[in-house]
């Protein structure tokens, strides 16, 4: 999941924090660096052993919910050892949690350390694009090990039904001049399908289905991915087949190597004239 995130938010690093709910400190289980052409690699975590839980952006993020939160460093000034202190300009983080029974349960926090510049992106910040991507891959981090944490028997299903159904929409958009609905229904228990209402850049609303390849836990990992970088894309475009030209561009690589494939549809609303722009992507 962090080579992933690395990967699809164009950071530095990553690292997960794991909250020890008797302590109160946080432990680093998994430290990845980015490694350019779309790699990742884990490394070893550089900083403290155990982390003050009630300490700096480590206390922010666990505290953050759905929400992500950025610090800006300054060489020095951080205490040693802090993810602060390893950042070269900027930490992002987000809590890791799942609900059970109504209530939230904070398992730790993903941090993102620096952003990458890239030929195509010469902001070196960390914004709101990336805080999304964190949190999307939180989200699923949290349903993965929530799961683990809560049951026994039968966990994989149970885990992949939880991933699906986190980023399935809540409710359907309200678009001016259109009635929307949505629901998805697996032929078994678990899958790849996906639908959403997305915000595109000029406020209009693209209207997706998708489905991956295979029905089981990768698939949905693979669409958690997807979604993530579908709707960043979004909210950098105006044009719904540039949307999904540049989905495709971004993950022909990972698919590639996981021999699994996206089909995808969508309809970008235009509420101004009561008219739709229709957009297929192999999907039938």
């Amino acid at each position: 999941v962090l080579e992933a995130c690395v990967v699809a938010a164009s950071v530095e690093r990553a690292v997960y924090l794991h909250l020890d709910p008797r302590t109160g400190a946080c432990e680093p289980l998994v430290y990845v660096a980015n490694a350019g052409n779309g790699r990742a690699v884990r490394r070893v975590w550089p900083g403290e052993r155990t982390l003050d839980a009630e300490l700096g952006i480590v206390a922010a993020a666990l505290a953050s919910s759905d929400r992500s939160v950025v610090r800006q460093v300054s060489p020095g000034a951080s205490r040693p050892g802090s993810p602060e202190a390893l950042a070269h300009r900027e930490v992002l983080g987000v809590q890791v949690g799942y609900d059970a029974d109504g209530r939230r349960v904070c398992l730790g926090a993903l941090m993102l350390f620096d952003k990458m510049r890239t030929s195509y992106d010469l902001d070196e910040h960390l914004g709101s694009e990336e805080g999304q991507v964190a949190a999307s891959f939180a989200s699923m981090l949290g349903a993965v090990l929530g799961a683990r944490q809560t049951a026994e028997l039968g966990k994989e299903m149970r885990m992949a039904q939880t991933i699906q159904s986190q980023i399935l929409p809540a409710r359907p958009a309200v678009v001016p001049g259109f009635d929307l609905a949505g629901s998805c229904r697996n032929s078994g228990a678990v899958g790849g399908d996906y639908f959403d209402y997305v915000p595109m850049a000029d406020g209009r609303t693209l209207a997706v289905v998708a489905d991956v390849s295979g029905h089981n836990l990768a698939s949905g990992m693979v669409m958690v991915g997807a979604r993530a970088t579908l709707r960043t894309l979004a909210g950098a475009h105006t044009c719904g087949a540039r949307v999904f030209e540049a989905l495709a561009q971004g993950m022909f690589d990972d698919l590639t190597r996981t021999e699994r494939f996206i089909t995808a549809a969508g309809i970008v609303l235009r509420p101004q004239d009561l008219a739709v722009d229709v957009i297929n992507a192999g999907h039938a």
